[in-house]
């Protein structure tokens, strides 16, 4: 085991979530090595946590769920396996950052789906707690994983051999899903789905007056399920949300009174244009609208205001968002001036869950003077990620009031039907318990294959039930 060492780290949180006891940091190389460091924990019966390169900003950076937990540090590996680029498709391990694998790619005819955080964030990380990308959201690019269990075995799922070839989905089950958002084993290794490089890559920005929300919304259901002929996720951001009375905080540029439709076109020059005469055809006429662009990302200027989203639809990572968003010059988010926290419920497409979410919010926001920006990502013709950022000074009260703001919502929106499809380190043991009985059979797979709980206890699964 010389090539695992231990680095006790002092570990801040951008969201300021309950402080924990970490026992031990432990950094891996290799497979072999996160096998070993498994296997040892078994053997001494203390927790793991593994993390790929810790930022989970908003949910937690990199403190595990358990007081005295070991964090495996995984950025170290950082192996792009394969890359295929007759079949569309890369083998990479969880160090593998969007900035490394979207370099490997230029000048190919794929490109990554990236999201608008950090550009070293991990791949691998992120597609397994279900985050959005630009083009669509990051669980429809896992083909299939390599996993180490609890007692060290290695698994390969979806159609990946362990001499790391895709081969796609063969007859029989496949336990891809079971190590989404799960700790039933450390993921070793992804194979994820690239996105072929298209002819045309524009972007639709539009802007539209919050009062008019609920049609404009409605407008954007319909556009979705008919479909447009381009590819790229249709998202509906900045929507922001500020208290009634109190003081608060909002991010650079943030604008209360409007929100901003954007739109990835991904295509040929033709369908391109026909999208963009639906978009004329949808929305410029609706109440509330405000203005729009279409731009030719590849020659979008440096100073243009949207260049920053034209790189992000070509599959170019940019730290910038995230930078300007907390007033930072670095990547160092977790020991800036501003707090972040993330609320991340599904919501569902029809015509009163949207308008239902945005007044719990504003319930909320009221009750623990806070403010918020809130995002709907459409992912299917049934229902939309909803991302709501929460920033605040990083003050003793000002945290206290944004925590309480978000259980505040978070509780209300359970009550109402709409449940998390992401969680944070505080909340993230009872998700599935605050489901009903009807979903305890999951802890029963995570006490068959890891009974001793030693692979991120607390994390959705558990071998005993807690409330």
């Amino acid at each position: 085991m010389n090539n695992i060492f231990n680095s006790k780290q002092n570990l801040t949180d951008v969201g300021g979530h309950r402080p924990r006891t970490v026992k031990d940091v432990r950094t891996a190389k290799s497979l072999q090595d996160v096998r070993e460091i498994v296997i040892d924990a078994k053997s001494k019966k203390y927790p793991i946590y593994p993390i790929s390169t810790g930022f989970n900003w908003g949910m937690g950076s990199r403190i595990p769920i358990k007081d005295e937990t070991t964090i495996v540090d995984l950025k170290q590996m950082n192996q792009i396996r394969t890359l295929d680029l007759e079949r569309g498709y890369a083998v990479i391990e969880p160090g593998v950052t969007q900035r490394q694998l979207s370099k490997t790619l230029e000048g190919t005819n794929w490109m990554l789906n990236v999201t608008a955080s950090c550009a070293d964030s991990s791949v691998v990380g992120n597609a397994l707690d279900r985050g959005d990308g630009t083009i669509r959201a990051r669980s429809e690019d896992i083909l299939g994983v390599e996993a180490v269990l609890a007692d060290g075995s290695v698994v390969t799922t979806g159609g990946l051999d362990q001499k790391n070839y895709y081969s796609g989905r063969t007859a029989g089950p496949d336990f891809t899903q079971m190590f989404v958002q799960s700790n039933l084993g450390i993921v070793t290794a992804m194979a994820i789905s690239l996105i072929p490089r298209p002819e045309s890559i524009y972007l639709y920005y539009a802007r539209f007056r919050k009062d008019f929300f609920p049609k404009v919304f409605q407008s954007l259901v319909q556009l979705y399920r008919v479909g447009l002929p381009t590819t790229g996720m249709i998202r509906l951001r900045e929507l922001y949300l500020v208290p009634e009375t109190g003081s608060y905080l909002l991010p650079n540029g943030a604008d209360p009174e409007h929100f901003v439709i954007l739109i990835p076109l991904l295509g040929t020059p033709e369908t391109v244009k026909i999208s963009e005469q639906m978009l004329i055809r949808k929305l410029h006429s609706l109440d509330g609208y405000a203005g729009a662009r279409f731009l030719d990302a590849k020659n979008t200027p440096k100073n243009d205001p949207l260049y920053v989203r034209a790189q992000l639809a070509q599959g170019i990572p940019t730290c910038l968002p995230i930078r300007r968003g907390l007033r930072l010059d670095s990547c160092d988010v977790d020991n800036g001036s501003m707090g972040f926290l993330c609320f991340l419920p599904l919501i569902g497409l029809n015509a009163t869950s949207p308008i239902t979410a945005l007044q719990q919010l504003q319930q909320s926001v009221n009750e623990h003077p806070t403010a918020l920006a809130a995002e709907f990502n459409f992912i299917s013709s049934h229902t939309a990620n909803m991302v709501i950022q929460i920033s605040f000074e990083r003050s003793e009260e000002a945290i206290k009031r944004a925590h309480a703001m978000r259980h505040s919502a978070r509780q209300k929106f359970i009550e109402s039907g709409a449940f998390p499809y992401r969680s944070n380190i505080d909340h993230i043991e009872n998700e599935i318990l605050d489901r009903g009985e009807e979903l305890h059979h999951l802890h029963a797979i995570k006490k068959l294959l890891d009974p001793q709980d030693i692979i991120s206890p607390g994390r959705y699964l558990n071998t005993r039930d807690i409330k």
